[in-house]
């Protein structure tokens, strides 16, 4: 059965302490037209690592001499988290969904500081196409995923939560439609109303 994405990746990262084997990941979604700070962005991503440290690493980074009032001062310590998890041999994954919906102004002020957190960290950024991200990640690979394809997922996800009746299970998780036919109308229209996302 397909699960929400997202809903998975929260599931992983809220395991608590994992091994020094495990990577570690960092996540965070942009909510459409978000006014989110780049310092709130940072400032989530830097309480998530410093959860999978051990109080002894925390202290190593020296939290005191920072300050988290600042953007500057949130970004220097989250570099140096990354940098501490990866003197650990921990990979640090940094995923941030939803980049294009912050607005113009907060990406100008944001983008550098992924640039350098690119140095110390793994960073997963998605996103729909904006020139602006673009240019400051030129070089990095880059995977685009057409229209038709996240309509196929969509078509595919709805398709599961669909059970007819002769299998006996009504629970809430499914919707319950006989008619075939019916079933195919729902399921095209939801995915030709979602535009592709």
């Amino acid at each position: 059965m397909i699960q929400n994405p997202r809903s998975s990746i929260i599931r992983w990262i809220k395991n608590g302490r994992i091994s020094s084997r495990t990577p570690v990941v960092a996540f965070f979604f942009f909510e459409p037209n978000s006014t989110t700070e780049p310092r709130v962005l940072l400032s989530s991503l830097l309480r998530q690592l410093l959860r999978r440290l051990s109080a002894v690493h925390c202290a190593s980074l020296g939290l005191g001499n920072f300050s988290t009032d600042s953007l500057e001062g949130v970004s220097r310590l989250l570099n140096d988290t990354c940098a501490c998890l990866a003197r650990l041999s921990r990979p640090t994954f940094l995923i941030i969904d939803g980049l294009n919906e912050c607005d113009c102004d907060t990406r100008k002020h944001l983008l550098p500081l992924l640039r350098r957190l690119g140095d110390t960290a793994k960073l997963l950024l998605l996103s729909r196409y904006r020139e602006d991200l673009a240019n400051t990640f030129q070089n990095a690979q880059a995977i685009e995923i057409m229209e038709d394809d996240i309509r196929d997922d969509i078509i595919r996800y709805i398709s599961c939560k669909f059970k007819p009746t002769n299998h006996g299970d009504f629970s809430d998780k499914f919707v319950v439609v006989d008619n075939h036919s019916l079933r195919e109308d729902i399921m095209k229209t939801l995915a030709d109303r979602s535009e592709g996302t």
